[in-house]
């Protein structure tokens, strides 16, 4: 009777551990089907805009490989920019000038090997050219396979190429990904 009772908890404590370590796709967390619902980021504070796609993808193509701070004129810093695979930072970059593909995310994990295709969530705290501060938080999806499996909402995908130049966002602008 004990023995049964210790295998029965056995088995719910390792069920519980199995699925805490999976990808969450219950809350869209994680999940490329769901990934172009979130939207990307077009802040504006003070008197600056930031851009930060919800989706790249980095194959080497050199298109869009890149995830990186994107802003006008008067976004004069990014104080720092994290991305995060749960709590863990696998991205880590500070005091940089936002505009610059080489100071971006190029979906590796702390430099070595690349992280798997999914949601993850990113912090970035960005100066203006009137010295405000403003901390911002969102997602990005990271889609590297080729050729890339449609997702839904595909159409609402925001890929950096699709910057404005002045820290927004032009859905008419051509990706330059297709999906099959």
């Amino acid at each position: 009777m004990i023995t049964k009772a210790i295998q029965s908890t056995c088995f719910l404590f390792l069920l519980i551990t199995l699925s805490m370590s999976c990808k969450n796709d219950d809350d869209g967390s994680n999940s490329l089907e769901s990934c172009c619902d979130i939207p990307p980021l077009q802040a504006e504070f003070a008197d600056a805009k930031a851009y930060l796609p919800n989706a790249f993808t980095p194959n080497g193509d050199g298109i869009n490989d890149i995830f990186y701070v994107q802003g006008g004129e008067s976004l004069e810093k990014v104080n720092s920019f994290q991305v995060f695979d749960g709590s863990t930072i696998i991205f880590d970059k500070n005091e940089f000038f936002p505009n610059d593909t080489q100071l971006g995310w190029n979906g590796r994990v702390l430099g070595n090997s690349f992280a798997e295709d999914g949601v993850y969530r990113y912090k970035v705290t960005l100066s203006s050219s009137s010295n405000e501060v403003a901390e911002f938080e969102g997602e990005v999806c990271l889609r590297s396979g080729f050729p890339y499996s449609c997702v839904d909402l595909e159409s609402q995908c925001g890929y950096g190429i699709q910057h404005d130049g002045d820290g927004g966002f032009d859905i008419t602008f051509q990706t330059g990904e297709t999906c099959e």
